[in-house]
C-alpha cells in the first residue's frame, strides 16, 4: 500500500471533496435517467437572468441518490419525488470542478 501523501484525482474521496446546497431547477432529464438540474449556492449565480447568470440549460445535471431499497438498474426501480423549487444537500463528485453534483 502506497502512504503518499499525493492524492489521486481518479479515486473519490482522495481528492477535494465540496458539497453545497441548491435548489432543483430542472427535473426534465432528456435521458429519462433520474437527473435533475441545481442551482448550487456560492456555485452558481442566484438569478439566471442577471448580467453574470447562469441560466438554466447550462447547469451540469445531477444525479440522484435513492435509498437502497429502491433498485437504479436498468432503468428499473424508483423514481425521486424532487420538483423544481426543491432544496437538496449535494456533493460534487469532481471536487472543485463542479461538473458532476449528487444529490
Amino acid at each position: 500500500m502506497n502512504n503518499s501523501s499525493t492524492s489521486d484525482p481518479s479515486f473519490f474521496g482522495k481528492d477535494n471533496v465540496s458539497f453545497f446546497v441548491g435548489k432543483v431547477e430542472d427535473v426534465n432529464d432528456p435521458k429519462r435517467s433520474g437527473r435533475v438540474r441545481v442551482r448550487c449556492v456560492g456555485w452558481h449565480p442566484k438569478d439566471d437572468n442577471s448580467e453574470d447568470g447562469i441560466k438554466n440549460e447550462d447547469l451540469p445535471w445531477a444525479k440522484v441518490a435513492l435509498p437502497t431499497t429502491l433498485p437504479q438498474q436498468n432503468r428499473v426501480g424508483g423514481k425521486h419525488g424532487l420538483l423544481p423549487g426543491s432544496w437538496v444537500i449535494g456533493i460534487f463528485l469532481d471536487g472543485n470542478e463542479a461538473q458532476h453534483p449528487m444529490v
